[in-house]
């Protein structure tokens, strides 16, 4: 009769929406597994990333200090040697004095 060529109809449309339904199911968790899986391997490699940014951080630091160390040392020495200069120059500028009134007196003298 109709009625169970309907209600036959209606079982095999049923029946089959129901094996798409449990393919659509499993073809998510497929989906979600691997995403999870992309997941994890980017959060591993972020967390490498940050590690190997921190090191680099960290060497950069300690270079920097060593360089401004240097660079204190050097300005150190060189406020020496130029304060050294400056003395040697004033000792030489006296000298120098001293020996132009010498010469003067020895030119009156003579």
């Amino acid at each position: 009769s109709q009625l169970d060529q309907a209600q036959a109809a209606a079982t095999k449309e049923r029946d089959l929406l129901h094996g798409q339904l449990k393919q659509a199911k499993f073809e998510l968790e497929q989906c979600k597994v691997a995403a999870a899986k992309e997941r994890d391997a980017l959060q591993g490699q972020l967390k490498e990333s940050k590690s190997q940014l921190d090191q680099a951080q960290a060497a950069a630091a300690k270079e920097r200090d060593a360089l401004q160390g240097q660079l204190k040392e050097s300005k150190s020495q060189l406020d020496q040697a130029q304060a050294a200069a400056t003395k040697e120059r004033d000792l030489l500028h006296g000298q120098l004095k001293q020996a132009k009134f010498e010469l003067e007196q020895c030119k009156v003298a003579a």
